[in-house]
């Protein structure tokens, strides 16, 4: 149980900068996150005021920029809080998840990233959100990764793989990865969410609270899935390589990290692309991880239901919300 006072500290201390250019899904934030004590900030390149749905946690800011991460460079002064999180705006983080999440992060500094379990759903079939497998199962029973640096390097990028964008971490952080990340961002944007595994991952520990923390709406027309050419741009691209490993080495000097191998972790970056030749060109590959995901999925059945009841009220809240 938290206290009203570190309740209240959090507050103070966390903003949520939601990054959108789609009208469609402001009333979505206002509906949801009105109701929360969470501070948030949407920054749009849409020609509106938002007036109305302006309330104290909810402040909207104009940016010109067509990339989400300038959008959010552009609000940096604003950014004052000492954790963060860049949240999309067709997705929906729980208010207890933060609470547990920073509490976490201050009591353990050895952890650079925390967050709650992922709830999947359809935008095009909301009865996904009344089916408990809609909790992703990959981090269940894997709460930490390893105290040490170079075998959590190799979690990160092979069987515990942690999509560490929608992780909660200091704002400093945050802001010196996006600062680092420029040189990559006009022709290699996509591999943002692996610069920021790789960078999190060498500057600490990651940490995944066992209950659901966040609800991720997927689209019919535009699933979040990976992309063929973008591997072979990672696997082939000499530019992109000197580039990804110049932005590191820039976001190491801001944030003070040393004692890793570069050629250590060249080595898991092949590793990493191997793993996605195989997952992309071969069928055998593909189908016995699927075999072992669906032996997993099978063993923690009740688990997931178990922890989908706890939530099955605040999951409700999100689908009146969408109706």
């Amino acid at each position: 149980m938290i206290s009203n006072f570190l309740l209240k500290k959090i507050m103070n201390n966390f903003l949520i900068i939601i990054p959108t250019n789609r009208e469609t899904f402001i009333k979505n934030i206002y509906n949801y996150y009105s109701k929360t004590k969470l501070q948030i900030i949407v920054v749009h390149n849409l020609e509106k005021n938002f007036d109305e749905f302006k309330t104290n946690n909810i402040k909207f800011y104009f940016s010109y920029k067509k990339n989400i991460l300038e959008r959010v460079l552009d609000i940096s002064d604003k950014m004052n809080t000492e954790y963060s999180l860049i949240f999309s705006d067709d997705d929906f983080v729980l208010e207890e998840s933060v609470y547990r999440c920073i509490d976490f992060l201050n009591k353990n500094p050895e952890f650079s990233s925390a967050q709650g379990l992922c709830f999947n759903f359809n935008y095009e079939n909301l009865s996904s959100l009344h089916n408990h497998n809609g909790i992703n199962i990959d981090l269940i029973n894997r709460q930490k990764d390893s105290k040490i640096k170079n075998i959590r390097l190799f979690q990160s990028l092979t069987n515990r793989y942690v999509d560490r964008v929608y992780s909660i971490l200091k704002t400093k952080c945050l802001l010196d990865l996006i600062n680092s990340f420029k040189p990559l961002m006009k022709d290699y944007r996509e591999t943002w969410e692996l610069f920021h595994i790789v960078c999190l991952t060498l500057k600490g520990r990651d940490y995944i609270d066992q209950q659901i923390g966040w609800l991720k709406g997927q689209h019919s027309n535009n699933l979040h899935r990976f992309e063929v050419n973008d591997a072979n741009t990672w696997i082939f691209d000499k530019k992109f390589q000197n580039l990804f490993y110049d932005c590191l080495r820039k976001f190491s000097i801001k944030q003070n990290i040393n004692n890793y191998s570069f050629s250590y972790l060249i080595m898991i970056m092949y590793i990493f692309k191997f793993k996605l030749i195989l997952l992309g060109k071969f069928n055998v590959f593909k189908n016995f991880l699927h075999f072992i995901r669906k032996k997993r999925n099978k063993k923690l059945k009740n688990i997931k239901k178990n922890i989908f009841e706890k939530y099955i009220n605040r999951i409700h809240v999100v689908k009146n919300i969408l109706k």
